[in-house]
């Protein structure tokens, strides 16, 4: 016979039989010396009752003794082991996303780096001998004093993190070997933000700080929500001696976006180099250069000096550190590009001014003005004589030939009047150059810009104020951004745009590249001027560079044609000037807004334009070859 699963009997004739009739066979054996005839079933004998009776009481009291010990006697060291069977929540940390030119030249990277990691609640369960063990093997492997390592355990929160600066391969192999006997510690693998020729970049592109990779200054700052990654949580469960038994993921974690921007690397490190070298040569330590596309106002380059090395931030700053930074003169964390109040342009004023008069019919384009060495005024309180000199005798001149020369007695008079010539006055000055989006930030992508401020004429202002404010003198500041930004309108013929260092968000993944964002161009101002002004304008600028008595004559020599404007302001150190020219190229298309400012240069050295032709030859040149070689 075979029993089924059904608890039922098979027979060798294939019937089945029921559990009971087993029973009943049996018996029925056992009572053949009876009369089978008259006895079908037999009973149980008592005694055999009675015994499966006593053997099921004893079983049942066993297990419920058992039961109890287990549960009273025992419950409470099977509680600690459970507890002791720990689940640590451990953040899953993915890249933050990078940095690239308008040619897709990476320009910040993400290096790998490793961090010791103290779970505080795992490591408090432990011994003290344990724990002094352990404190005592790290503070060997990482040269870290034991009371350093005691108040970060102190202080910190739930997880951390040792180390303080990046660890050596060496290190890492020596903490790998050691790291499974020390329960509640782990090595994660992270990052640490490195900067390519950092100098270069750091006021445009700024830094991430070193523990969480949060952005703090330039780019990174400005778009951190989009180059930070979005972190998960995982489960590890450890067991009661503290090995790992198994992870489990509660949420997904996401790297950061990264940003494709206007810059031309190339430019960025020439400008930088270029500007080092004869800002040194002119004993300048202050200097800027901003090189914007006037087609969309996307930002080529913009370089400050002095600037900062941003991969500093990438490790630990100690005390002294610190304060060594501060006292070198060539350590700056300030933008001057961009931010502060700003400095007087000087001439560099000229062109808005003229179109400003044009506009307001002050003056039209064909009239020619006598332009003496200089112009008096006579105070109507005291009857004093005050004169506003020219740098040097002119003669007659049109609207073209005073921006090219950069002839002050022009602007007097079309400025502050002269005459039978009006002047456009203070009030309409001013209101102009907020066209031009002076005195107003210009909305760029990046942290801290400055506004600078024009001057406010309803109080103690005089003609003379007038006259000053006409050549870019008094009491205004604008920034170099500003100045190139104003300048976009002139070189393009009339659309003034915003601008932008990022071109483009995107998504990196291993199947490909994913544009998230094509930030298109936002204009500032347009239609201000009609085109036939904007072209006089222009053409006096060409002309500063094709005459032969133009400001900024040099120019003529570069591969392309091009427009410029000097300009020297005044300083609060006698015989120290702002140094200023903004340029465009080529002249019919351009490609390229530049502005260069040299702050407090010794009278006499004058170097603005011949930086501006360095770069705008190199530019021009370095485009060109690549070109050809396309």
């Amino acid at each position: 016979m075979f029993f089924n699963s059904r608890f039922k009997i098979n027979s060798p004739s294939g019937q089945d039989l029921e559990p009971h009739q087993v029973f009943l066979d049996e018996m029925s054996q056992k009572s053949k010396s009876y009369d089978n005839r008259h006895k079908i079933e037999t009973p149980f004998q008592e005694k055999k009752i009675i015994f499966l009776v006593i053997i099921s009481i004893l079983i049942l009291s066993f297990l419920f003794i058992r039961s109890g010990y287990l549960q009273i006697v025992k419950g409470g060291n099977f509680r600690e082991q459970a507890n002791k069977n720990a689940v640590a929540l451990q953040s899953v940390k993915m890249k933050r996303g990078v940095i690239y030119d308008q040619s897709e030249k990476q320009l910040v990277w993400n290096n790998p780096n490793y961090k010791i990691v103290l779970n505080k609640k795992d490591f408090n369960q432990l011994s003290d001998d344990k724990k002094n063990t352990i404190k005592k093997e790290i503070s060997e492997i990482i040269s870290l004093s034991k009371k350093e390592l005691n108040k970060k355990i102190e202080t910190d929160k739930q997880e951390v993190i040792l180390n303080k600066n990046r660890l050596s391969y060496s290190t890492i192999v020596s903490l790998e070997t050691k790291i499974k006997d020390w329960p509640a510690v782990h090595l994660t693998k992270d990052s640490y933000r490195f900067y390519e020729n950092g100098k270069a970049y750091s006021h445009i592109i700024g830094y991430a700080s070193r523990n969480n990779l949060e952005g703090k200054a330039g780019l990174e700052k400005k778009y951190n929500d989009v180059l930070m990654p979005k972190g998960g949580e995982q489960k590890i469960l450890y067991n009661a001696a503290g090995e790992e038994v198994g992870r489990e993921q509660i949420s997904r974690s996401q790297p950061g976006q990264s940003l494709i921007t206007h810059l031309d690397k190339d430019f960025q490190e020439k400008i930088y180099q270029l500007l080092t070298k004869r800002a040194e040569e002119l004993g300048v330590r202050e200097a800027n250069v901003i090189a914007l596309d006037p087609r969309d106002g996307g930002v080529i380059s913009m370089v400050s000096i002095p600037s900062y090395n941003n991969n500093l931030f990438s490790q630990a700053l100690s005390v002294e550190k610190v304060e060594k930074l501060k006292a070198d003169p060539n350590f700056s964390l300030y933008n001057q590009a961009i931010s502060g109040l700003g400095y007087s342009t000087g001439s560099v004023i000229k062109p808005l001014v003229a179109l400003a008069a044009l506009e307001e019919k002050i003056i039209k384009a064909s009239r020619v003005i006598f332009c003496p060495e200089k112009i008096c005024l006579t105070n109507k309180y005291t009857q004093e004589e005050t004169c506003y000199r020219d740098w040097k005798f002119h003669g007659e001149a049109d609207i073209r030939r005073a921006i090219a020369e950069s002839i002050n007695t022009f602007f007097y008079a079309i400025g502050g009047g002269y005459k039978n010539i009006e002047g456009l006055g203070a009030e309409k000055i001013i209101s102009w150059l907020k066209k031009f989006n002076w005195g107003l930030k210009t909305g760029i992508d990046l942290p801290n810009e400055g506004s600078g401020f024009l001057p406010d004429v309803k109080e103690n202002w005089y003609s003379g104020n007038t006259y000053h404010l006409s050549i870019g003198q008094g009491p205004f500041a604008i920034t170099p951004l500003q100045v190139a930004t104003a300048f976009i309108g002139i070189a393009n013929q009339g659309i003034i745009y915003q601008p932008q260092v990022v071109d483009k968000i995107i998504s990196e993944d291993r199947e490909g590249v994913d544009i998230i964002k094509d930030i298109n161009p936002e204009i500032l101002n347009s239609g201000f001027a009609s085109l036939k002004n904007l072209e006089v304008v222009r053409e006096g600028m060409r002309q500063a560079v094709s005459s032969p008595h133009g400001s900024a004559y040099n120019l003529e020599s570069l591969p392309v044609e091009a427009a410029a404007k000097t300009g020297t302001a005044q300083t609060e150190i006698k015989n120290h000037y702002h140094s200023w020219i903004v340029a465009f190229a080529p002249y019919e298309n351009p490609e390229i807004v530049l502005v260069v400012m040299l702050k407090k240069v010794p009278e006499k050295l004058v170097a603005t334009k011949y930086i501006a032709e360095d770069l705008l030859r190199w530019y021009f040149s370095s485009r060109y070859d690549k070109m050809k070689k396309d």
